[in-house]
């Protein structure tokens, strides 16, 4: 659910940055429709992964989706983040169908409404902590690339995050915005792209970290030294 979050909250990120570009909500429609296709083949066509794959798969294919997403520039608009947000949700929808099956397979079955209701606590917990890691890095990045250009640049960064560049484009001299609404789009920019691949390279290895982590691991053979006892034992009992 972890990585889920971290995913969640850059796509939140993009769906900002889409407002700010001229598709509000449009951009979002490639990550539900990712999962929805999934979700439809897996039902029909596709074959029902193992956890370890589903897992690893998923999670690569959400962080590559995400990471897509973070080479934008001043005057991209909505259309650049469909095809990573797309691969997102397919990745996002195989990660769920496996830790729902996970959830609900590891209990028995007069208990799978508990089970049920602590992987939906656990999943918005990861969307919570998602986001809110990312908002404060992004303010964080805002801050930084505002700093000397504006005399709050912690405030700006704020507002900014928010979805406020026409509040602070307002503030300042018509002879000057269109450069700093160029700066605007630029900072923006700037900070979802720093969301984008922090999130895909942590899903990334997060799919790494599943694949090592399962790994089948061989039964080591047993000593000479531990069946020696037993053979003596034998003997004497035939020997009766």
């Amino acid at each position: 659910m972890g990585g889920e979050g971290f995913s969640d909250g850059a796509q939140m990120g993009g769906a900002t940055f889409s407002q700010r570009a001229g598709g509000p909500g449009v951009d979002l429609c490639a990550l539900g429709a990712g999962g929805c296709v999934y979700a439809l083949s897996a039902s029909h066509a596709l074959p029902r992964p193992s956890p370890r794959l589903g897992t690893t798969l998923g999670l690569f294919l959400a962080g590559l989706g995400v990471a897509t997403e973070g080479f934008l520039g001043p005057g991209s608009g909505w259309p650049a983040l469909i095809g990573g947000l797309a691969l997102s949700g397919i990745g996002m929808g195989l990660v769920f169908q496996v830790a729902a099956a996970l959830a609900l397979g590891s209990v028995p079955p007069e208990r799978a409404g508990m089970a049920g209701g602590a992987y939906s606590t656990f999943e918005q917990l990861g969307y919570a902590f998602g986001v809110a890691v990312f908002g404060t890095l992004a303010v964080s990045t805002m801050n930084r690339s505002l700093n000397g250009v504006v005399p709050d640049p912690e405030s700006a960064a704020q507002t900014l995050s928010g979805g406020g560049a026409d509040t602070l484009l307002a503030a300042t001299p018509a002879g000057e915005r269109t450069a700093f609404g160029h700066t605007l789009h630029s900072v923006f920019a700037t900070a979802h792209n720093t969301l984008a691949l922090t999130a895909g390279a942590l899903a990334i290895t997060g799919a790494a970290l599943v694949l090592w982590l399962t790994r089948r691991r061989p039964h080591p053979p047993k000593s000479a030294a531990a069946d020696s006892p037993a053979k003596p034992a034998a003997a004497a009992q035939v020997g009766g």
